[in-house]
């Protein structure tokens, strides 16, 4: 089945990643080095908040909702991951809050940990284990930037946090501020491939998008 998606497919909770087009762009340096980073092509995260509206953290602008056009339009793709479970009516109702909130708050872009995330993946990883231990005996959760800053990933994890899908207990050891967007693919509670949405009906997601070698919503529960 194809797996080509337009916008009236995506769903509130649908979690965005952003495959940077080619050639010579003012963010290609940019997005070069995440890519080189994470050791994914995917360099951008957003989570819809219907199949017109994204919540996205971006350098410059901050935390904001805007068009998914706009989105579209930035990227060579948009892979789509969808976990069925996640969004229920009273869970989008909460999405929408918290998004809301951010822009009222002027939530800003969270340059300081973008920078340390490498850092940040490699420290989580030898603690995260210790700190799930103290969560379990003492109920010490990470801090937590309910409202901000964010990189674009540490938003969308977030706002899995806020809806209250994952557990607090889940939430130590997916820590938000170390998901990268590539990150986002190898953790089943962000969801699993539904397809992928292009600006241009011409575009192809390229025979080695290391996407198309992700498990698929379809395969998992059938129709979307």
């Amino acid at each position: 089945m194809s797996l080509t998606l337009s916008p009236n497919d995506v769903k509130p909770g649908d979690v965005l990643l952003c495959r940077p087009p080619e050639g010579i762009n003012a963010s290609k340096v940019v997005r070069r080095s995440i890519a080189a980073v994470t050791g994914c092509p995917y360099t951008h995260a957003a989570i819809a908040l219907s199949h017109s509206e994204v919540l996205d953290a971006r350098p410059l602008h901050g935390v904001k909702v805007r068009p998914l056009a706009e989105l579209l339009a930035e990227a060579r793709h948009v892979a789509v991951l969808r976990h069925p479970d996640a969004w229920n009516p009273q869970r989008i109702d909460g999405l929408r809050d918290y998004a809301a909130a951010l822009q009222a708050l002027g939530a800003g872009y969270n340059y300081r940990e973008a920078l340390r995330y490498s850092a940040n993946r490699r420290r989580h990883a030898v603690e995260a284990m210790d700190a799930l231990a103290r969560y379990f005996e003492t109920g010490e959760q990470q801090p937590a930037a309910d409202f901000g800053p964010f990189f674009c990933s540490e938003l969308v994890a977030a706002c899995f946090v806020d809806s209250g899908f994952l557990h607090p207990s889940a939430a130590v050891v997916i820590a938000p501020g170390v998901q990268a967007p590539g990150d986002l693919t190898k953790e089943p509670a962000f969801g699993f491939l539904v397809g992928f949405l292009t600006a241009d009906s011409r575009s192809k997601v390229p025979e080695d998008d290391p996407m198309l070698l992700h498990t698929r919503y379809r395969e998992i529960f059938g129709a979307q």
